[in-house]
């Protein structure tokens, strides 16, 4: 809709006044209008700003929670991180810590959940999201423990989700329109498998081996290779060996399995300024390159192919505070883009800096 600005509405005001009454700035009937218009101008743009909330395209926040809702959909909340964490007393031996305990590392903290062995404990983030998602580091504890050494993180068991965007749940919205989910069509697959906690991305492939068969490829939702019990998981819940047990479809013959990490190896001649720390800027570089894996693993599920594109890579390197320059980039050995086959993923293998 076209949204008068405050000028027009107050011009078409005094224009609709009898002729032989004082219109001008200063006047009796100016006055009494001019804040009429101003008010009628901000509910113009009110009015519009809500026109667009009724529309999945440009609709946000609440609204489009309530848009989504009407289709079955529901915004993913953010969950917090559930990590690993080894105990040692202080003669380095494995240590038991109380179950509730809190710790901290990097200005997050952690609370003990349970014990999965001797001095290996589970931790879950106070905080949600991937801010708890650390895989190394050391923790210290809030409050004194007798006999207490070290406590080391020690990778990932849940991977913390921050809370869906409002782009990531409008794709999701604008999917289901345009291609409903159906009796055991693509978008049906994809609904149900990503409903199961701990799934991030899934490719359906139909008829891999043959009439009635169905492939699924699953990414965690993380965007890594699934683990084998996720695979086992998916694979139960939709096909567990009796046909019509799952939500697979009668007839249908499912076929789960982790998408095949690819590992690219990255070397890389860089230069940096002055009195940048080699150490800090490798991992930098390497924080960056692995960034922008996640983001091709993240766009995997809608890609035919995915491509590593080294022009990314030397961007991504260059983009980093410290860098001045970056020359005979490689992928794998060779100085160009990286095909990767449509159920791999790239995974960042080894890092080769070489300073000039």
């Amino acid at each position: 809709m076209q949204v008068p600005s405050y000028e027009d509405l107050l011009s078409d005001a005094l224009a609709k006044a009898p002729q032989d009454v004082d219109t001008r700035e200063g006047s009796l009937l100016y006055t009494a209008v001019a804040p009429v218009c101003a008010e009628l101008a901000q509910a113009y743009i009110q009015l519009d700003a809500a026109l667009d909330l009724l529309f999945f395209d440009t609709s946000q926040g609440q609204a489009l929670d309530r848009l989504a809702t009407q289709w079955g959909i529901q915004r993913q909340t953010a969950t917090a991180a559930v990590c690993k964490a080894i105990f040692k007393n202080t003669s380095g031996a494995p240590f038991s810590v109380p179950v509730g305990m809190r710790l901290g590392y990097n200005g997050i903290f952690y609370k003990v959940l349970e014990k999965l062995e001797d001095g290996v404990f589970s931790l879950e983030c106070e905080t949600t999201g991937t801010v708890g998602n650390q895989v190394s580091g050391v923790l210290l504890p809030v409050d004194y423990l007798d006999d207490f050494g070290s406590a080391q993180l020690d990778g990932l068991i849940t991977a913390g989700l921050d809370e869906e965007t409002d782009d990531s749940l409008r794709q999701r919205l604008e999917d289901r329109v345009r291609a409903p989910a159906f009796g055991g069509n693509i978008a049906d697959y994809q609904d149900k498998v990503k409903s199961i906690s701990g799934v991030g991305a899934v490719k359906v492939t139909p008829g891999p081996d043959g009439a009635g068969t169905v492939g699924l490829t699953i990414l965690d939702d993380s965007f890594s290779p699934a683990s084998s019990e996720l695979v086992e998981t998916v694979q139960a819940a939709a096909d567990p060996g009796e046909n019509g047990k799952g939500f697979a479809p009668i007839g249908h013959r499912v076929t789960v399995a982790a998408a095949v990490p690819k590992t690219v190896d990255l070397t890389a001649t860089v230069t940096f300024q002055d009195g940048s720390q080699s150490d800090d800027m490798e991992s930098a570089i390497r924080n960056a390159a692995e960034d922008y894996f996640l983001e091709l693993r993240r766009e995997w599920e809608r890609s035919a192919k995915t491509v590593v594109r080294l022009s990314k890579v030397v961007m991504a390197i260059l983009e980093i505070d410290g860098v001045l320059d970056a020359v005979s980039v490689t992928l794998n050995g060779t100085a160009a883009n990286l095909e990767i086959a449509e159920l791999e993923v790239p995974i960042l293998g080894t890092l080769e800096i070489t300073i000039s």
